[in-house]
């Protein structure tokens, strides 16, 4: 595999050609009548709602953190299950006591909005040292202040301080109604500052987001404008030059590629110990199973639509 097909694969955790979906689940029966062993393939857990910023689009309403033991034991677990483990937020490279949970999943990529490489340059190398082979540090240019404290001038110290450690830099990009036309400019961007990945999420207006101004969320319209550009970006750049990703977050919008994964692929577990279909939907009320004695069970044949984002539409429209 050439370095470029490593960066390929470690940006794409949910891939359909993934080796756990084939992986027979446990046979365990369900304690909760109603319930079955969940039959998808992975468990996203939320490792820990500590943050070094308070952005005013985060979507993660959940509290708490998992014990770095703990949350070791669970992935061995759910690993023996024949589940893929994938960790994320809020901030998880806050706690460096994680990244032996990061090499037990073998996951290749994290997330950040980057202040902590700042901050501390060097821990990239312990990062790196636990297999870490991409790093995806939050980038919103536009609306970056509106959005975040963490400034456009410390956001791209932080993707440098990734590309020049030998790391992959994934540029993650909120896009809003007021900026989509602007989407060719930040590809260009990428270009002329020699990162290889942007990934698109389109804005959705769940947690501290539902307080901010309804102008910014796309309708229809915007949605398949957005699709229109990246389809003529892909065509402009080479996957070599730049790989362009996009979050199923913008729906039904054209694409004949669109494939919602929540719920049918993978669930959300929170440190609280709940389980929920969908990042987006990670609030009270909003459970879809249940974590019992080291399983997950959810609610008998209860799928989400596969073509369209299912958080889209319950909160932006």
């Amino acid at each position: 595999m050439t370095q470029r097909e490593q960066y390929l694969y470690n940006a794409s955790i949910w891939t359909h050609h993934h080796p756990y979906i084939d992986k027979p689940r446990p046979a365990v029966t369900s304690p909760f009548s109603g319930y079955e062993v969940f039959p998808g393939w992975q468990i996203l857990i939320m490792i820990t709602s500590e943050c070094n910023t308070r952005c005013r689009h985060c979507y993660l309403p959940y509290e708490g953190s998992f014990d770095p033991d703990e949350l070791q034991n669970m992935i061995a677990q759910f690993q023996k299950d024949g589940y893929s483990v994938y960790l994320n937020g809020s901030e998880p490279l806050l706690n460096p006591e994680y990244l032996p949970a990061f090499q037990l999943a073998d996951q290749k990529i994290v997330m950040t909005n980057g202040l902590v490489l700042v901050q501390r340059p060097e821990y990239i190398r312990e990062i790196r040292e636990a297999g870490i082979g991409t790093i995806g540090v939050s980038y919103h240019f536009d609306i970056q202040t509106y959005f975040s404290r963490v400034s456009l001038d410390v956001a791209k110290r932080a993707l440098n301080i990734v590309k020049d450690a030998g790391i992959h830099a994934r540029v993650m990009t909120t896009i809003t109604k007021p900026y989509v036309d602007m989407i060719p400019k930040y590809c260009d961007w990428c270009i002329e500052n020699g990162f290889e990945e942007i990934r698109f999420t389109n804005f959705i207006a769940q947690g501290r987001a539902q307080e901010l101004d309804s102008d910014l969320i796309l309708d229809l319209e915007d949605r398949k404008h957005y699709y229109e550009l990246i389809t003529a970006l892909r065509a402009k750049y080479s996957i070599d030059e730049l790989c362009i990703t996009s979050c199923g977050s913008f729906g039904d919008c054209g694409s004949p590629n669109m494939s919602c994964m929540a719920l049918n692929d993978f669930v959300i577990l929170t440190p609280d110990y709940k389980v929920y279909p969908c990042f987006f939907q990670t609030q009270p009320g909003m459970e879809c199973g249940i974590y019992h004695e080291g399983h997950i069970y959810t609610k008998t044949g209860f799928k989400f639509p596969r073509h369209d984002c299912t958080s889209l539409h319950l909160f932006n429209e």
